[in-house]
């Protein structure tokens, strides 16, 4: 087929088609997620086995080895790595890189099933499974509370930020960076213990009986079926106190606050400051392919919102916003697309005329349009790699059109 006869000879319907994918391309590139960097999966599996109680010699005995033995014989295996700290197990199952997502997802799969088969302590909590991507230490941006005020209001705060900003849809999960975990301490009085007869271990079985959450069965009536629990939790200083450990024949109850002094500490854990101020980091992380234009804008509109709502000494500062270099890379890109279209024009308008230059010239949105439409179909991204490649096929495209335009 002779392609200039034919488009010659149905120029309208040319037209119309060029037309139809320029707008396609303009719909497939308002709706594809836009992120900075493309996802890069690791294929692994991280396993975290909390046992809490045990050393880290006996969880490497009764949690590392069981699992390890487990996952041996794994198709595609390349290595495990684990290691083991006081009441924690973590085991990392590495695959071949060479593998695709279908097969990684296969391979998962299969080592949760294994993993389920692994004799464990009874003491072992419910492990945490997740695979791993660049996704999963890259945040979107990060949102800091920072100010010189008691570290408990302004964990409260974050975690009140925390719930809000987890909601958006794309937002895989909040990292928290200087947080520390908070703890109880009660001083128990010796000369009261001992004038009541009271011993340590009476204090430790109120503590534990107030923190509890037992299924107590469920209660069916004709309208509607209600489950039964019984369900306790100290939080506070305040809840503490108030806690009974012995209640008298004569109907006098003693509680805690009778007989200790009740404090409440955050552990020496990791400290962040900003500016000089004790801060709180919230690493936004995103799903796989999701938009993080879109997350950051209702990132920006939630933080506006709750700003309003803290105290004057709490200040909330935005950092690595990612969609800066997103639209950076795209402004380079239509600059130099918009330069080049006119440069081309000008210098095809010397060879073949003003009409002939135009016509030669829409081949770089029409280009583009159409790798945009591909893209989206194929379900990528516009990232900081579809970018640098469009510019290195512009410039390409610059030298092909006025080679072919000038002969």
């Amino acid at each position: 087929m002779n392609w200039g006869n034919f488009s010659v000879k149905n120029g309208v319907f040319l037209n119309i088609l060029m037309v139809t994918l320029l707008v396609l391309g303009g719909i497939s590139l308002s709706r594809m997620p836009r992120e900075q960097f493309a996802e890069v999966p690791f294929y692994w599996v991280n396993i975290s086995v909390p046992v809490p109680g045990y050393a880290a010699e006996d969880i490497e005995q009764l949690v590392l080895v069981p699992v390890e033995k487990e996952m041996e014989g794994l198709e595609n295996l390349k290595k495990i790595q684990s290691s083991a700290v006081e009441g924690l197990g973590i085991i990392r199952v590495e695959f071949s890189d060479g593998i695709n997502k279908a097969t990684f997802d296969k391979l998962y799969q299969e080592t949760r099933t294994r993993f389920s088969r692994a004799s464990l302590p009874d003491d072992a909590l419910p492990a945490v499974i997740d695979d791993f991507s660049s996704n999963d230490f890259l945040p979107v941006i990060e949102v800091v509370l920072h100010g010189n005020v008691d570290f408990g209001l302004l964990k409260e705060s974050a975690s009140v930020l925390e719930d809000s900003l987890a909601e958006i849809p794309g937002v895989s999960g909040i990292d928290i960076i200087g947080d520390r975990e908070r703890k109880i301490y009660i001083d128990a009085e010796r000369t009261r213990l001992e004038t009541l007869g009271i011993s340590p271990d009476e204090i430790i079985r109120a503590v534990q009986g107030e923190n509890i959450n037992i299924p107590a069965g469920r209660v069916e009536t004709d309208r509607y079926e209600s489950l039964v629990r019984t369900w306790g939790r100290a939080e506070g200083i305040y809840d503490f106190n108030n806690i009974i450990v012995r209640k008298n024949p004569e109907g006098g109850l003693v509680h805690i606050g009778d007989i200790a002094r009740v404090n409440d500490f955050y552990d020496s854990g990791t400290e962040a400051r900003y500016d000089g101020e004790q801060a709180l980091f919230l690493r936004v992380l995103k799903v796989p392919g999701g938009d993080s234009v879109g997350i950051i804008k209702q990132v920006k509109e939630q933080t506006s919102q709750f700003s309003g709502d803290l105290t004057p000494d709490i200040k909330v500062t935005l950092l690595n916003d990612s969609t800066v270099q997103i639209k950076r890379s795209l402004n380079i890109l239509v600059k130099n697309a918009l330069f080049g279209f006119i440069l081309l024009i000008i210098i095809l308008f010397f060879f073949l005329g003003l009409r002939n230059s135009l016509m030669t010239a829409l081949g770089i949105p029409l280009t583009f349009a159409v790798t945009f439409l591909i893209l989206d179909l194929l379900g990528e991204s516009v990232n900081g790699n579809t970018l640098f490649a469009l510019v290195l096929v512009l410039v390409l495209g610059f030298v092909f059109l006025i080679i072919v335009g000038a002969g």
